[in-house]
């Protein structure tokens, strides 16, 4: 019995350890990480407005029970899924939100887009 809790207080330390090593950046992208997803698992989908996209933002916009909320989410983590032509995603989309904060948001994570699909095609079209 005792080599349980032995093992058990050697692995918190090695955990702990673990969790020292990482750099504040390292960190706040897992937490920002672990946001996204439990919006992703837990949120509702609502009709949002992209605004504006600036460098690795993009800002959107949605209206809940009278309240608008204008907000924006860092999309550098998925600077290589987003299109080249980023201004091509102003416009609609959908928006996931917690309901209990509805200002705590997303427009995209790793398992879910409520962004439009821009691909090549529409792109040279809209372009020509």
């Amino acid at each position: 019995m005792a080599s349980v809790g032995v093992t058990a207080a050697l692995a918190i330390l090695i955990w702990v350890l673990w969790q020292s090593r990482a750099t504040p950046q390292q960190r706040a992208l897992r937490r920002e990480f672990r946001r996204r997803q439990a919006i992703s698992r837990d949120g509702r989908i609502i009709e949002a407005l992209v605004t504006d996209i600036q460098d690795e933002s993009i800002y959107y916009s949605y209206q809940l029970h009278g309240v608008v909320y204008h907000t924006s989410q860092d999309v550098a983590v998925f600077s290589s899924t987003l299109p080249e032509a980023r201004e091509k995603l102003v416009g609609p989309a959908a928006c996931k939100y917690i309901v209990n904060n509805p200002a705590n948001s997303i427009v995209i994570c790793e398992e879910w887009s409520g962004l439009k699909k821009v691909t090549k095609e529409t792109y040279e079209e809209t372009t020509s």
